[in-house]
């Protein structure tokens, strides 16, 4: 991702998809840190090492039934991204200052296995298996500018994929089965170049990249709906927009104003959540291929990254807190500490 004054290299949210994958440990696996987890429920899982000026080596796991931070997890150097799978319960970490695919498992805060993948690894996105397909991490390296699928069966690293310049957020569309709509799509974005890149799952093979923005730096992927779709919206570091493009033919909408440099985004329904500057903004469908901004909401400092879950926006703060959003209102609640400076946060569940 990019290198700011004072800004980190971030791991743009991307929709995790639900799903089940057959992660386990392999040769090389390492042993983490936890402490004792929830006995159940969700939990926000915040990348806090990623900042060059502050880079360091664990995930903290936040209680939201509680509020309270009850795991630390050493992964490997700079952790930026993360994806949640096997139903939540298993988080894929990439960690950008060794290469390396951490996968975490969320009940017992241990690392199972290692993989190692292209260079300088800066987001990570989850395709669901099916059919003769096993599911897969897809990483992209903003180092080699290129896409590395791992195999969730075999935790063994595929060719990489070449897309453009310093990839940096991946969004996934993936029908569901039976549906006829193949294996699906991943778009991703290109923060070098301003271009973003389609990727089809089923050959695991790039398609033509069209130019998108001028820094784009998160991805979310909005249902077929209102402005029919799937359409991937594109959040803008550089222009300070949403940009929507239509998944089917990789044709972009028009841009949507925000305030602040969007960094991340998290769709929930038919609507995506965008952060920039201290503002947590929704972004929805107004008819046909276009999308509108909706009222911000302030946040309590410079947010870098959101998740979704139910009616509440978790929302990692450059300041080292996570602090829940209640979308009906936009209140916000008390933040928990989490440390560092956050980059990533996703929803894992640690046990049914």
């Amino acid at each position: 991702m990019r290198r700011h004054a004072g800004l980190p290299w971030v791991g743009a949210a991307v929709l995790a998809l639900a799903g089940s994958a057959a992660v386990g440990a392999a040769a090389g696996a390492t042993g983490g840190s936890p402490a004792s987890g929830p006995a159940g429920g969700q939990e926000a899982w915040v990348a806090t090492g990623a900042f060059d000026a502050e880079p360091g080596n664990t995930v903290t796991g936040v209680d939201l039934a509680t509020h309270r931070v009850d795991q630390e997890v050493t992964t490997g150097s700079q952790p930026v991204a993360m994806a949640v799978v096997d139903g939540g319960r298993t988080v894929l970490v990439v960690n950008r200052g060794v290469d390396t695919l951490s996968v975490v498992d969320a009940a017992t805060g241990s690392v199972t296995a290692t993989v190692r993948v292209g260079m300088q690894p800066d987001a990570v996105a989850y395709v669901p298996g099916g059919t003769g397909h096993h599911a897969v991490a897809l990483v992209a390296n903003f180092g080699g500018d290129t896409v590395t699928p791992v195999d969730l069966s075999t935790l063994r690293a595929g060719n990489a994929i070449p897309v453009g310049k310093q990839p940096d957020a991946i969004g996934v569309w993936a029908p569901a089965a039976g549906s006829g709509g193949g294996r699906g799509v991943a778009v991703v974005a290109n923060f070098g170049d301003g271009t973003v890149t389609p990727i089809n799952l089923a050959t695991m093979t790039a398609g033509v990249a069209v130019s998108t923005g001028t820094e784009p730096d998160a991805v979310g992927i909005v249902p077929p709906g209102p402005a029919g779709g799937p359409t991937a919206l594109v959040a803008d570091f550089g222009t300070d927009t949403v940009i929507p493009v239509d998944v089917a033919t990789m044709a972009d909408g028009p841009a949507v104003g925000l305030g602040g440099n969007p960094t991340g985004i998290s769709v929930s329904a038919n609507t995506a959540w965008v952060v920039g500057g201290n503002t947590l903004t929704p972004v929805s469908a107004s008819g046909g291929p276009s999308f509108a901004a909706g009222t911000p909401v302030t946040l309590p400092g410079l947010g870098q990254a959101v998740a979704v879950t139910g009616s509440t926006a978790w929302v990692a703060l450059q300041a080292g807190n996570l602090v829940p959003v209640s979308l009906p209102s936009g209140t916000v609640g008390r933040a928990v500490h989490v440390g560092g400076r956050p980059s990533a946060v996703v929803i894992s569940r640690s046990s049914s």
